[in-house]
């Protein structure tokens, strides 16, 4: 019985590596009309499937967008930081979202400028 447990367990932590997203940004501090740039890496591909990020700030979404991942895994995308939905300063989560299962959180923080 110990050793079906055991088992089990090895199987499960194979399966939630496969699952795995790397998400980072090109930056950790962004202000109004840089490009953010949002790249990342999926371990397992699945073929004419894009990858949703959304950008949130304070609960709200201020973008999304839907990208092609490539046959490596990696997938790039730059929003720029203007407009209305950008007026709020603080901190900013991305969320990378492939499958049901395959969900990547990161943080960046914005600040507005006039210029």
């Amino acid at each position: 019985m110990l050793t079906l447990m055991l088992t089990i367990g090895m199987v499960f932590n194979a399966a939630e590596a496969i699952d795995q997203i790397s998400l980072s940004t090109s930056s950790d501090i962004y202000y109004s009309g840089d490009y953010v740039v949002v790249f990342g890496n999926v371990n397992t591909i699945f073929e004419n499937m894009p990858i949703t990020i959304q950008i949130y700030h304070d609960s709200n979404l201020v973008d999304v967008a839907q990208v092609v991942v490539a046959q490596d895994g990696t997938f790039v995308k730059s929003f720029n930081a203007v407009g209305q939905q950008w007026a709020g300063e603080g901190s900013y989560t991305i969320r990378a979202q492939y499958t049901p299962t395959q969900i990547a959180e990161t943080t960046f923080e914005f600040f507005y400028s006039d210029d």
